[in-house]
């Protein structure tokens, strides 16, 4: 480390210039000069000293260097005085340079942070500082502040102030969205309004806050108004469930916790809980749906066995689904319910076969009371009997058909060969004299018996009318006799008494 020849303070090596005092070190002293010259710098020093409005202690090096300017223009070394005058005005320059630029840095500093705040693009801006900060620790404060003169402090304002104005736009833009999606801005636009008189009088330091609680405001009402839409949704489709008869127990309470976190703020939580709503409707509904086929199997069930039909079959199904059910494996109760229903179906159509059955049982006692062929119907409900016994469905109502198919058609032809054979019997008999009245008469008497399953003889009838009518007309002819003899006395007895 080198030491200054003029003011022997210690210099870093490589230094052109002396720190303190600025002394070129490539100058010789000087040797040669007027006393006037040493006045003149003295009093200049003097003069710079006085103007000086800082502490003294900062002062004490230049005003040091003066004093011994004057002692050695006493002693008679001139050339030595006026170095050491130069030098003093230099010493007091260097530290109103190293002032200058101390507090061009701390500004510096303070908008530097004011702009990375307002989200300014600062890179070139914070590189100049750093670049000014290294040079005056290295103590070229002159290159220092050089470099800082080109700062432009005043554009950076610029910048600002139109990134604010942006922050504010931005505000404002967010602002509206909430109003839009039904949020209460009353306190986002009151934080809006000082943020808009803040930068209208260049107080710069409370926008981007302002600007920030308007954000903050308009999109916690934002999302309140979103949740509350949310929670509203959820529980209208919670009261329409309600209507339907679902059970709702469990989807009243995460309606209650959707609540709860509105009221708290925690709006994240509630598109969960209205979602977890929804699934526990959805839940509710499908077990709803589930149990109401498995009651109507069962119900269906409980009408058949009342009314005689066997539904043993149905019963474990039914067991089944019930812990299906439990088990909320809602696709096999409905899967047993249908099987159950399809077994219980399947028991009444074989009870009303059953049932048919022994109707056809009694059909055949009356047609063999009428006397009618009855071979192939017999052989039929043999069939059928099979049938029945072996649960075979399908053939057994096709065989109860075709029995009463062959039934009727055994009856009608029963009924028309009586009938004919009626007919000829009336008109075999008609030249006896048979009153057709009487034959019509009998005709319907046939056809009342062939119905109530009662055999008759035709002929029979006939002769047992035709006497009862031969009776009559002998009563008649007797009577006209005797009516006609009484006449023929009465002429006589007449004849006589003329």
């Amino acid at each position: 480390m080198a030491r200054c020849p003029l003011c022997e303070s210690d210099v870093p090596d490589g230094r052109t210039d002396c720190d303190a005092c600025g002394q070129p070190f490539n100058k010789p002293p000087t040797t040669r000069t007027t006393p006037e010259a040493v006045r003149k710098a003295l009093e200049g020093a003097r003069k710079d000293l006085g103007a000086s409005t800082r502490d003294p202690a900062d002062v004490a090096f230049p005003r040091g260097l003066l004093e011994r300017a004057e002692q050695t223009e006493a002693a008679g070394d001139l050339g030595r005085a006026l170095d050491l005058a130069r030098g003093s005005r230099r010493a007091l320059e260097i530290i109103r340079r190293e002032s200058r630029v101390a507090y061009a840095l701390k500004y510096a500093d303070a908008v530097l942070e004011e702009a990375k705040q307002a989200g300014i693009e600062t890179v070139a801006f914070q590189r100049n500082i750093e670049q000014a900060r290294a040079l005056a620790a290295r103590g070229d404060h002159a290159t220092a502040e050089r470099l800082l003169r080109r700062v432009s402090v005043r554009t950076l304002d610029q910048r600002r102030e139109r990134i604010l104005a942006g922050s504010l736009e931005k505000a404002e833009s967010r602002v509206r969205y909430a109003l839009e999606r039904g949020g209460n801005v009353g306190d986002a636009s009151a934080l809006l309004a000082e943020a808009r008189k803040a930068i209208a009088v260049r107080d710069y330091s409370k926008v981007r806050s302002l600007s920030a609680k308007a954000i903050e405001k308009a999109d916690s009402q934002r999302k309140y108004a979103r949740a509350e839409t949310i929670l509203d949704r959820a529980a209208a489709e919670v009261d329409a469930s309600r209507r339907d008869g679902v059970n709702i127990t469990e989807a009243r309470k995460f309606l209650t916790q959707a609540r709860e976190a509105l009221r708290k703020g925690v709006y994240a939580d509630i598109p969960l809980l209205a979602q977890r709503t929804r699934n526990s409707l959805r839940e509710a509904r499908a077990y709803a749906a589930a149990e109401v086929a498995l009651r109507e199997s069962e119900r269906e069930a409980g009408r058949e066995k009342r009314k005689g039909a066997d539904v043993s079959r149905a019963d474990p199904i039914l067991a089944q689904a019930r812990e299906a059910l439990e088990a909320k494996e809602y696709a096999k109760v409905r899967g047993f319910a249908k099987d159950a229903h399809d077994a219980v179906r399947e028991a009444s159509l074989l009870k009303t076969v059953r049932e048919a059955f022994a109707s056809l049982r009694l059909d055949a006692d009356d047609i063999r009371k009428l006397g009618a062929e009855a071979t192939n119907f017999e052989g039929m409900l043999v069939e059928l009997g099979k049938a029945i016994e072996g649960n075979d469905l399908l053939t057994a109502r096709r065989l109860v058909s075709q029995a009463r198919h062959t039934a009727e058609a055994t009856r009608e032809t029963h009924f028309r060969t009586i009938m004919e054979r009626s007919l000829q019997i009336i008109l075999a008999n008609a030249t006896r004299g048979l009153d057709p009245v009487v034959a019509r008469q009998l005709l319907r008497e046939v056809d009342d018996a062939i119905t109530l399953g009662k055999a008759i003889d035709m002929q029979a009838l006939i002769d047992q009318r035709m006497e009862d009518q031969d009776a009559q007309t002998e009563g008649k002819l007797n009577e006209r006799v005797l009516r006609a003899r009484d006449d023929i006395v009465a002429l006589r007895q007449a004849g006589q008494t003329d």
